[in-house]
């Protein structure tokens, strides 16, 4: 029987709405009208809430036996990410509040499950982020939000979209998801409505001129039209690979800010706070999450700006993730990119193609947009389901298969004796 991925069978619906259900909760939380309501971070926990149970029941291997395998792998990561807000003066409940949000991420960056399992997800997905745009732009009409700002820079039409969300960045990654997961199920439903899906996501996706989510886009594309990965493992490649992606971010860096004035001003924040905590090791190490978030009468921006200058923004996520957790967190995520990179490698061609197709622009994104290390953000959780979903669901290589058996059979010896049993008996 062929296996149609687009066959949807009555045990597949309900996960579908859940799915999309939450996607859609997720992409409206963004609204600028909801926001001012103060109805956004009931609908973004809400959201948050079903992917979140979504991890643990649509999962088909033992959770208890995950924890056991991985639990000082895991356990490294949350120290790193835990560890300096506990020791910061700040109230309980804040304290809390940050913790939770380190274990949230944590559980959605390290959950393997069935999330985007076959191509209707990502149908399911395309189509709830894209009508959630709309339905922002709708509330922003009728409630007289905007819906544009205008453009400082770039190339565009003198204005640049928001679609009645916070930030035009906002937009413009919410519409990279809707492009890249519709530009996934094309090859197999080539559906009016899907070209049209398509073509209107990049449309707005341009007009929001968010240059970060233009340029994953064709990181997305490169990848995954001209296989750029190489097609035999060597020993060193994983760590090359990385080295190249930090290098590719790095160069990507100077070259935006030579060339982009705004986000010069993020490369800003990041030096004003390195001179600003200059020979104050505990926060450089630990954070200095007391600064940003101890004064909960102001966003986290203005508490931030306040001390290290105005001249600079908080938008780049090596800046975020030094005030919220200090050196020690980048060990957390570079343990999560390690990660990443080496069970990619351990997939199948096809499958590895697609795989990084999305990790690349992710890993990317840290050098761009705060949203690698931003539970709040619906790119953060589209990423990572898909990739933790693609490391379940995919086949491994020959390679990679043979020693995940040499490994299993050598903590069970007793399944060699029953294989030559069976062997004997034939």
């Amino acid at each position: 029987m062929e296996n149609n991925e687009f066959t949807v069978n009555s045990r597949a619906r309900p996960k579908g709405f859940w799915l999309g259900l939450s996607f859609f909760l997720l992409t409206i939380s963004q609204s600028t009208s909801l926001e001012k309501l103060g109805y956004s971070t009931i609908i973004e926990y809400l959201g948050l809430g079903i992917l979140l149970a979504g991890c643990f029941f649509w999962h088909k291997r033992n959770r208890f036996q995950d924890i056991k395998n991985h639990f000082i792998y895991g356990a490294v990561i949350l120290v790193s990410f835990c560890l300096g807000i506990m020791m910061q003066t700040l109230v309980l409940v804040v304290k809390a509040r940050l913790i939770i949000s380190m274990l949230l991420l944590f559980i959605f960056a390290l959950s393997g499950n069935e999330l985007f399992q076959t191509k209707n997800c990502f149908f399911i997905i395309g189509w709830s982020t894209f009508f959630g745009s709309f339905a922002c732009l709708i509330l922003a009409l009728v409630l007289d939000d905007p819906i544009y700002v205008l453009s400082v820079e770039g190339f565009s039409l003198g204005f640049d979209l928001s679609f009645g969300m916070q930030y035009k960045n906002l937009f413009g990654y919410t519409t990279l998801i809707s492009s890249v997961c519709l530009i996934k199920t094309f090859d197999r439903c080539k559906k009016k409505s899907n070209i049209f899906g398509v073509i209107i996501s990049i449309t707005l996706l341009l007009l929001s001129n968010s240059r970060g989510a233009i340029l994953m886009l064709l990181i997305f594309l490169l990848v995954r039209r001209f296989c750029l990965l190489p097609k035999r493992k060597e020993k060193g490649k994983l760590v090359l690979w990385i080295v190249f992606v930090c290098f590719l971010g790095m160069l990507l860096s100077f070259v935006l800010g030579s060339i982009s004035s705004t986000f010069g001003y993020r490369v800003r924040g990041l030096t004003n706070y390195l001179n600003y905590t200059k020979g104050d090791l505990f926060h450089l190490f630990f954070g200095n999450a007391e600064m940003a978030f101890g004064n909960s009468s102001r966003p986290y921006s203005e508490n931030v700006r306040s001390v290290i200058g105005w001249d600079g923004t908080v938008e780049l996520p090596l800046l975020n993730i030094l005030i919220k957790n200090g050196f020690l967190g980048y060990v957390g995520y570079l343990m999560f990119a390690y990660r990443f990179f080496k069970k990619g490698f351990s997939l199948q061609r096809k499958a590895q193609i697609a795989y990084f197709s999305f990790l690349l622009p992710f890993l990317l994104s840290i050098f761009v947009e705060a949203y690698f290390a931003n539970i709040n953000s619906v790119y953060t959780l589209f990423n990572y389901g898909v990739l933790n979903s693609f490391l379940m669901n995919h086949p491994l290589s020959k390679v990679a298969k043979k020693k995940k058996d040499f490994l299993q059979k050598k903590e069970n010896p007793t399944q060699i004796i029953k294989e030559h049993e069976v062997k004997a008996a034939f």
